[in-house]
């Protein structure tokens, strides 16, 4: 049988090709940008709650606590909209150098396995992928502090050395007389954000949520409180 036999006529259809479908894409972790949002929704309400209930913001007292309580409670809202992990609170450093990470190209971050994040997110699949501090401190020595901690973590443990970790956030009350000051102690934690990111070779972004809450309470302008995020990834 020559080609020209075995081919079809020409008033024949050739049938097409069935399409294969494009395999559905399934997230796995809840990105960095979601998990700031949260974190600042957190702070927000962290901070109205304490004025409720004693007309106190966190800077008054020692409500460090709150802030990682509300935290979370916005962070597990979102994980549970998409059906991804979950959070804890006070996560020793181990969980990530050892059990929360595989040791593959493990590193030593000069942290004590004893030392503890605010919040750690977690993956079905049991890995940590993010790190979370919150501060109500607003001096520059403690925001720091906090930035470089997380920047060792993820410059460490990250993906880049086979490990799980995505990135670290830090969550920041910011309290002022006026929104302007407010957006100066913002521009300011940008800053430091991307002093320490250019230390260790990571990338950031901050983000400022302003005068998101005002307190009238005797001062001639009242109080304006803002939330901030920095987010740091490999």
């Amino acid at each position: 049988m020559t080609f020209l036999q075995a081919a079809a006529p020409l008033s024949e259809e050739v049938p097409k090709p069935e399409a294969c479908p494009l395999p559905s894409v399934t997230r796995r972790i809840l990105a960095a940008s979601e998990a700031s949002a949260a974190i600042r929704r957190g702070i927000i309400r962290a901070a109205r709650d304490c004025e409720l209930w004693g007309g106190d913001w966190p800077t008054d007292r020692g409500c460090e606590n709150l802030l990682q309580v509300r935290a979370a409670e916005e962070l597990h809202v979102a994980l549970r909209q998409h059906g991804l992990g979950w959070v804890t609170l006070e996560e020793p450093v181990a969980s990530v150098s050892g059990g929360g990470t595989r040791r593959r190209g493990r590193r030593f971050s000069g942290m004590s396995d004893q030392q503890r994040a605010d919040l750690a997110i977690w993956s079905r699949a049991e890995n940590i992928y993010a790190m979370v501090e919150l501060k109500r401190a607003e001096d520059d020595r403690s925001w720091r502090a906090d930035l470089e901690k997380l920047a060792r973590l993820v410059a460490t443990y990250g993906r880049q050395h086979g490990n799980h970790l995505r990135y670290g956030v830090l969550g920041v009350y910011i309290s002022r007389p006026t929104g302007e000051l407010v957006r100066l102690r913002g521009a300011r934690l940008k800053a430091l954000a991307a002093e320490t990111a250019a230390r260790f070779g990571l990338r950031h972004r901050t983000i400022l949520d302003e005068a998101v809450h005002c307190y009238q309470g005797g001062e001639e302008d009242g109080w304006t409180c803002g939330a901030a995020s920095v987010e740091l990834r490999a």
